[in-house]
């Protein structure tokens, strides 16, 4: 826990119902939400390394931001949370980064369930560690892009889980007009899979997990190179 003690919104932001914007990094101080108040217009919330203590308070307050389109995440630790709830018919960009930033390592995602029922998403980002486990309460049929980061995992099991997991990942994100996916996920379907990493992974290996998630593509163009590159990014 931080030793600064907790974070309050000051009043002058908190009294007029005109925030649009509004962009915080704590530097790892916990932030002190406010249980009686919302913010009625606001568009964008960032919040970087900040500690959120109550799931309660973060779901409610989130969810008093009716007009709210992007929510970022970054390095955010969610002490004691059960359930991370995101659900927010209007909100078009999801970033959540748990890559960054100090804190033990339960305190991010790791124990927690990552629920999100966002119809209108246009641009999702997931990196690891990730949640314990993850739904699609709402499919965002109007997805543009899709970036999903794992990271690697010497351990076997912990590998199994993680390709169930992002099985569950693709089935919402698989017909996005842009797909992200770190070289990690490769890796991971084919240590089950036992196929080895060869150039031609782009065009086979990684689309039997597309089909497996629900994906209506005709298998003819699964083997189009070309289309493959535009369709899906590997990042290093």
């Amino acid at each position: 826990m931080d030793q600064r003690g907790p974070f309050a919104l000051p009043r002058y932001l908190v009294a007029p119902d005109s925030l649009e914007i509004l962009e915080l990094d704590l530097q790892g101080s916990v932030l002190k939400i406010p249980s009686d108040v919302g913010f009625s217009r606001l568009k964008s919330l960032q919040l970087v390394r900040t500690q959120l203590l109550d799931q309660n308070l973060f779901h409610n307050f989130v969810s008093s931001c009716p007009l709210l389109e992007n929510l970022s995440l970054e390095g955010c630790l969610f002490y004691d949370f059960k359930v991370l709830d995101i659900s927010l018919r209007n909100l078009r960009i999801l970033f959540v980064d748990n890559d960054m930033g100090g804190g033990p390592f339960d305190e991010r995602l790791w124990e927690c369930v990552l629920k999100i029922a966002c119809p209108n998403l246009a641009y999702f980002h997931l990196s690891d560690p990730f949640a314990q486990n993850f739904s699609w309460d709402k499919i965002p049929s109007l997805l543009q892009t899709a970036t999903i980061w794992p990271w690697w995992w010497e351990d076997a099991l912990i590998r199994e889980e993680l390709a169930n997991y992002l099985l569950k990942l693709l089935r919402g994100v698989c017909h996005a007009e842009v797909l992200k996916l770190g070289k990690y996920i490769l890796q991971v379907r084919i240590d089950l899979f036992l196929i080895p990493l060869e150039l031609y992974v782009f065009k086979i290996n990684l689309f039997p997990a597309l089909q497996i998630a629900g994906s209506s593509l005709p298998r003819s163009d699964l083997h189009d190179r070309e289309w493959v590159e535009q369709r899906v990014i590997f990042t290093q």
